[in-house]
C-alpha cells in the first residue's frame, strides 16, 4: 500500500541554501549558529529540510532527495543527520504513486510498466 499522506511521510519540496540564511540557530538542537567560521567551519545547510544545522547535527551525511527523484535527479545531496536517518528507515516504502506523480513514466521506463502489470 501507498503511505495515506506522502506529505507525512517524505518532503517532496527543493530548497535553496538562499532560503536559509536570515536563520540564527540550529534546526536540531537549537544552538547559535556562527556564519563565517574559521576553516570552513561554519553552518551546514540540509538539502532535505531546508534548514541550516551545526556540524554536530550535520556531518557529512548524503542522500537521495524524493523531491529531486521526482525531477529524475538521483544525485547525492549534504542532509542533517535525521533527515539522512529519516530517508535511510523508509527507503524502501513504496509512497510515491506514479500514476498520480507521472503517469507518463509507464511509457518511458519499460520497467515501470513490467511492475505496473505485476502489481495488477
Amino acid at each position: 500500500k501507498y503511505a495515506n499522506s506522502l506529505s507525512n511521510l517524505f518532503d517532496y519540496n527543493i530548497y535553496t541554501a538562499s532560503e536559509a540564511l536570515n536563520q540564527d540557530h540550529c534546526f536540531s538542537c537549537g544552538c547559535t549558529l556562527v556564519k563565517q567560521g574559521f576553516f570552513g567551519k561554519g553552518p551546514k545547510f540540509c538539502y532535505y529540510t531546508g534548514k541550516l544545522y551545526c556540524r554536530q547535527c550535520q556531518r557529512h551525511d548524503t542522500s537521495l532527495i524524493p523531491g529531486c527523484v521526482l525531477r529524475w535527479d538521483f544525485s547525492y545531496y549534504p542532509v542533517c543527520t535525521w533527515a539522512r536517518e529519516h530517508l535511510k528507515l523508509n527507503f524502501r516504502t513504496p509512497a510515491i504513486n506514479i500514476a498520480t506523480c507521472n503517469s507518463l513514466l509507464y511509457q518511458k521506463v519499460p520497467a515501470l510498466l513490467k511492475l505496473k502489470a505485476l502489481r495488477g
